[in-house]
């Protein structure tokens, strides 16, 4: 059940009377109820109801009528973010760190509306966003979360045409995003990625280029 919502979610393009039908309330709200929006997550199915809740926000980024039945509504906004903070308070673990990434990645860039709750939500914004971990893969995957948010990549529809990214965040939310990164873990953002850009562990330094080059693309951030 779960394999077949993504792929109803991801399969482009999307049509109304599909999109109208993954955003049912009768769909959304098992799927919300599980992910921990109304309490804790269930403990077997939270973390796979909240990466399908992902894949539910990147419809944002799609150009057709998805798009402003997820931007419209702002219930579904404030469910998700409650999901959220409880699958944070409630984590524990490599996995379900990686799925709340993955799952704040998809939100935040969904909407600017949606980066900017988790800016500006401490809890969100130290659980997306700390490097104090020790696995290098885990800090490339912060770095390309921020990379991503930044620069959202376009996407190929079943017919093999671009679909370029919707919702791209202003150059000032870019940038407060990327000074987020240094404020959460004590240092300057720059000096971090330029950090880990000389690492000796290539995926980290690969997380640090993805982010240099989305950042660069912006107006101050190229400076």
């Amino acid at each position: 059940a779960w394999d077949l919502l993504e792929t109803m979610a991801t399969r482009l393009p999307i049509h109304g009377s599909r999109a109208q039908w993954l955003f049912d309330r009768k769909v959304l709200t098992p799927l919300l109820e599980m992910a921990g929006s109304t309490g804790s997550p269930d403990p077997i199915c939270g973390g796979n109801a909240l990466r399908t809740l992902s894949s539910f926000c990147k419809l944002a980024h799609v150009p057709q009528e998805a798009s402003s039945l997820f931007g419209n509504d702002s219930e579904l906004l404030g469910d998700f973010h409650r999901a959220l903070h409880c699958f944070e308070e409630h984590s524990s673990g490599e996995i379900d760190r990686l799925a709340f990434i993955d799952a704040v990645t998809s939100w935040s860039t969904a909407s600017p509306n949606a980066l900017t709750l988790v800016i500006d939500d401490p809890l969100l914004r130290e659980g997306w966003l700390s490097l104090s971990v020790s696995q290098p893969k885990l800090k490339s995957v912060i770095l390309y979360s921020v990379a991503t948010c930044i620069d959202p990549p376009s996407q190929v529809d079943t017919s093999g045409d671009t679909v370029m990214a919707s919702n791209v965040p202003s150059h000032q939310l870019s940038m407060r995003l990327f000074d987020c990164l240094g404020a959460v873990n004590g240092k300057d953002a720059t000096d971090i990625v330029l950090s880990a850009a000389d690492s000796s562990f290539a995926e980290l330094r690969l997380g640090a280029y993805a982010l240099l080059n989305a950042v660069a693309k912006r107006g101050t951030g190229a400076q």
